[in-house]
């Protein structure tokens, strides 16, 4: 029987520490999911399936099947524990936490307060699985979060944290490069508050924070 299967991309870190590679080894590590692939994970038995990452588009701006909710309850009815986290497991989670998904950290927590309401601050383009799902735009929840930073250490007001989040949320989710975000937040911040931002959006992710938290409880399980 396989114990945990996990459907990851983006939201694994490039390059992982210890702490990581230890965590990695407990479990089966899939690329980010699209439809039917938990329902095909089934056949295996898992007594875990984490979900983090899935496909919305291909590395080409194409659509992909999504993941759907059926799948999942077909997986509880089963009698597999799932856990969600991070991105488009998050979401899920929030969606069918009536039902048993069990949902973790950050992300999940701003669905669960309705501060998220869709996938729009999820969604990223980002290279295949053969460059390490390097990311060609940036996750409005990661800026979020380092907003969140900014103001908790008072060298930003939340007004202007909102404002650059509007005004990242106003570009085409294609549009969104670490370029792009930083020339709106030079536009809204002073320049010393917009390399601070740079610095945290480079040395902290909400994505892989909670990615860490999924796969920690889902070894605990």
């Amino acid at each position: 029987m396989t114990r945990i299967i996990t459907f990851a991309g983006p939201s694994l870190p490039k390059s992982p520490d210890l702490s990581w590679k230890l965590l990695l080894e407990q479990v089966q590590i899939r690329p980010p999911a699209q439809d039917g692939d938990v329902t095909a994970a089934l056949d295996e038995k898992p007594e875990v399936l984490v979900l983090l990452d899935g496909y919305y588009f291909d590395g080409r701006d194409h659509l992909v099947p999504a993941v759907k909710p059926q799948e999942l309850l077909l997986a509880l009815n089963a009698g597999v524990q799932i856990i969600g986290a991070a991105s488009m497991g998050a979401a899920y989670a929030a969606e069918l936490s009536q039902f048993g998904v069990v949902g973790v950290g950050q992300v999940f927590d701003w669905f669960r307060a309705g501060i998220l309401q869709g996938n729009d601050e999820l969604i990223i383009l980002h290279l295949p699985q053969e460059f390490g799902y390097q990311g060609i735009t940036v996750a409005v929840v990661e800026v979020r979060y380092a907003l969140q930073q900014l103001v908790g250490d008072r060298v930003l007001s939340s007004t202007n944290a909102q404002l650059l989040i509007q005004a990242i949320k106003a570009q085409p989710f294609t549009e969104r490069s670490l370029d792009v975000i930083l020339q709106l937040a030079c536009s809204i911040l002073d320049k010393t508050t917009s390399e601070l931002l740079r610095l945290a959006l480079a040395s902290n992710s909400v994505k892989h924070s909670d990615a860490k938290l999924a796969l920690q409880l889902a070894c605990r399980l």
